[in-house]
């Protein structure tokens, strides 16, 4: 029988670089969710992580309970076994949104792009979709448009981002390389109906 991991989804913080190190880079091995070739190191997530908090931009992890004060969004069925995933992850899973184009494009700063992974071992378990609601509650006021992007032929991303409003925007051919060979990348957004412009100056992660 699978095991169940009872999380909660919390900002992110420096102590979970290391999980988040782990799900970035079992990705970049494995699929071509990012096309990026080679694994990162810490370094890299630390300067990331810097520059989101630098720019207010939100990050948020499901991670196990860890007391029993902690809020419990719910428990996720592993696809492992209980003894290979004990203890578990310490990070199921992240999300965050980031602007679409750099700062001077000010036009554009009503629009970002949102990223979201799981764990290799709890797809399927519901916490894409737990993340990806969060991230929705968030944005929703201070956000235009969510743009999510990704190779053209991951059928089972586009249909998770459809499965949460999320319609497909654009295609572009051959527009990068992973695995020595071409790979489509495919754009979908979700709009949001309240305009941002009455909730403040527009930067993501005020209040």
């Amino acid at each position: 029988m699978p095991s169940t991991i009872p999380y909660t989804i919390r900002d992110a913080e420096e102590r979970d670089l290391p999980g988040i190190l782990e799900i970035m880079n079992e990705q970049i091995r494995t699929s071509t969710a990012v096309f990026i070739d080679d694994p990162i190191d810490l370094a890299d997530r630390e300067a990331w992580f810097k520059s989101m908090k630098a720019s207010s931009n939100p990050i948020f992890v499901a991670v196990p309970i860890e007391n029993e004060n902690d809020p419990v969004v719910t428990s996720a069925a592993a696809s492992t076994s209980p003894s290979s995933l004990a203890p578990p992850p310490s990070v199921l899973g992240y999300t965050y949104y980031s602007s679409f184009l750099p700062p001077s494009r000010a036009g554009y700063r009503y629009t970002f792009e949102n990223t979201l992974y799981v764990h290799g071992s709890l797809r399927g378990s519901g916490i894409g979709s737990a993340l990806m609601a969060k991230l929705i509650q968030h944005a929703r006021g201070r956000v235009r448009t969510l743009v999510a992007r990704t190779s053209g032929d991951n059928e089972g991303s586009i249909a998770f981002h459809e499965k949460h409003g999320f319609v497909r925007c654009g295609l572009i051919r051959e527009a990068g390389l992973k695995f020595g060979e071409w790979q489509d990348t495919a754009f979908l957004q979700l709009m949001f109906e309240e305009d941002p412009r009455t909730f403040g100056d527009g930067k993501a992660a005020k209040g």
